[in-house]
């Protein structure tokens, strides 16, 4: 007998169903009105049972449940609340597996109704396991509560940012301090307890660092609770992802105050001992004898070599090649001499050459050299003076 048009449409559209129904990836089973598993998909047949392990048995005596003959009266009880509900009901599921290991699941069991709308013919049971990705979650709150715990026990203020650098944690240190209420200072809030003068330039500096994903560091100013403010160290780090992308910030402010006051004062000492120096045509210098490294004031070229005179100093060959030659012997003997432990200060005056043809200048150097623990002379340091009027004088006298 030739199937009629709509016959064949809905064989057709059975034959999808029927696909969509074995291809999902959930466990999907349809329940008789007592529980009873008339059909089931493909899912469980790929994770290495089979359907006589669930066809024509009560879904609570299935593999997932049958270690446990409690869940025969559970699933009951869910196919009596689904059936008076008339929607589906949702549930979470924490039961043992096939192999003794305990897993979990989200299911949802909705009920079909018949023709009159009214009475249900048969249940449908859709389940997802969930165990690995509770795991993932489960692991990463352990992580996140252990970052929690670390950052409150440091004696600093630490905090984290998403992706995009809304603060979403601040720990106990910054709330002491600030005085500010939990999550007062979420988001980009926490810019309010920076001093006013500090915000447009760390304001800046955060700002670039989120499009270029480069940590920050850098010193700023932040207000305590009774409005005094304290200069503070900041560095912030991006964590990455797989991919290279920026994930996460994790950023901690460590007070520098005090110390940032002591440098304060003594780049003003040295500014001031600087100028003092270049007025009166002195000049500091101090030799690394292990690393044959100079370090000197901008003077110190000056009267060695002359305002526009080159000063590539080498060792202590190297200083004394600007030496004047009638002087050089008695320049590198008296250097030579404070070697010894014994006479480790020298006071020498010299002529120096001068660039471009110019006459030689007196000049006179006093220094000492230091040792280190095992009496190795690692340093020299001392002054450089122009010797007033050509006369030469000890700058001790």
């Amino acid at each position: 007998m030739k199937q009629s048009p709509r016959a064949g449409a809905e064989a057709s559209q059975a034959a999808i169903y029927r696909q969509v129904f074995e291809q999902r990836f959930q466990f999907m089973a349809v329940l008789d009105t007592g529980g009873i598993v008339v059909e089931i998909n493909a899912a469980p047949v790929r994770r290495g049972l089979s359907r006589e392990d669930f066809l024509g048995r009560h879904i609570g005596a299935t593999p997932s449940f049958s270690s446990d003959p409690q869940w025969v009266g559970t699933w009951d009880a869910r196919l009596a609340e689904a059936r008076d509900a008339r929607y589906p009901v949702s549930y979470e599921d924490v039961y043992t597996g096939p192999r003794g290991e305990t897993r979990s699941a989200d299911a949802v069991l909705s009920p079909v109704l018949g023709t009159d709308a009214e009475t249900v013919e048969y249940f449908v049971l859709e389940a997802e396991d969930t165990t690995e990705r509770l795991q993932v979650e489960l692991a990463l709150r352990a992580s996140e509560r252990r970052f929690h715990d670390f950052a409150e026990s440091l004696p600093l203020m630490a905090w984290s940012t998403d992706a995009a650098g809304e603060c979403d944690f601040l720990n106990r240190r910054w709330l002491d301090y600030t005085g500010a209420a939990p999550g007062q200072h979420h988001g980009w809030n926490w810019i309010d307890a920076v001093h006013p003068q500090d915000r447009p330039g760390l304001g800046d500096l955060w700002t670039a660092a989120l499009a270029s994903g480069d940590p920050v560091h850098c010193e700023y100013r932040v207000r305590q609770y009774d409005d005094a403010y304290r200069w503070f160290d900041l560095r912030i780090t991006p964590v990455l992802g797989d991919e290279g992308q920026v994930t996460r910030w994790y950023g901690a402010a460590l007070d520098i105050h005090e110390a940032h006051g002591l440098r304060s004062a003594l780049q003003q000492r040295e500014s001031q001992l600087s100028a003092a120096l270049e007025a009166g045509e002195m000049a500091r210098f101090s030799f690394d004898l292990e690393h044959r490294s100079l370090t000197s004031d901008a003077t110190f070229a000056k009267l060695l070599a002359g305002p526009d005179g080159p000063f590539p100093a080498d060792g202590v060959e190297g200083f004394a090649d600007h030496v004047h030659p009638d002087d050089r012997g008695a320049w590198l003997r008296d250097v030579r001499r404070a070697f010894d432990q014994d006479t480790p200060t020298f006071f020498i005056e010299f002529r120096v050459l001068a660039a471009q043809g110019r006459p030689a200048r007196k000049l006179g150097a006093r220094g000492r050299v230091t040792f280190d623990e095992f009496g190795k002379p690692c340093s020299i340091a001392g002054v450089v003076f122009v010797l007033a009027g050509g006369v030469l004088v000890d700058p001790r006298d």
